[in-house]
């Protein structure tokens, strides 16, 4: 689902959800990204690494002839979430009322989940291809 979810957002959109959540209105990237960092915080692994392995193989499974290019942008969204303090606080609201609100996290405490998935699986997903190239 964190896969899906940042494939599908390779950027924020202003497009906004059909309804109110918890009585604000959300981008869709917002609440889409905030469920990947939702699962983060819910995995609460010691590495991430593992995910790019699985990304890498389910991309090569699903996408054999664009795998590559849809790995080097996997991060764009969830980059661009997490330099928005704006579109995070709304990412963060959906996480609140939603998947995390038994354990609701920080603001910073899901910046940092981001921060980890980015820097232990995005960017391995993204040397991988680089390495797949040389």
């Amino acid at each position: 689902m964190a896969l899906a979810n940042l494939l599908e957002h390779p950027e924020i959109k202003s497009d906004r959800m059909s309804g109110l959540f918890e009585g604000r209105s959300i981008k869709r990237s917002n609440k889409d990204l905030g469920r990947v960092l939702a699962i983060a915080t819910l995995a609460d692994l010691d590495d991430y690494r593992p995910w790019a392995t699985s990304c890498m193989q389910a991309l090569q499974t699903c996408f054999p002839d664009e795998w590559q290019s849809l790995a080097l942008r996997v991060g764009d969204g969830l980059r661009a979430l997490l330099e928005s303090p704006s579109d995070l606080e709304e990412a963060h609201h959906t996480c609140l009322n939603g998947l995390l609100a038994s354990q609701p996290p920080s603001l910073d405490a899901l910046r940092a989940a981001g921060e980890r998935v980015l820097g232990e699986a995005v960017e391995k997903l993204e040397e991988s291809v680089d390495n797949t190239k040389s």
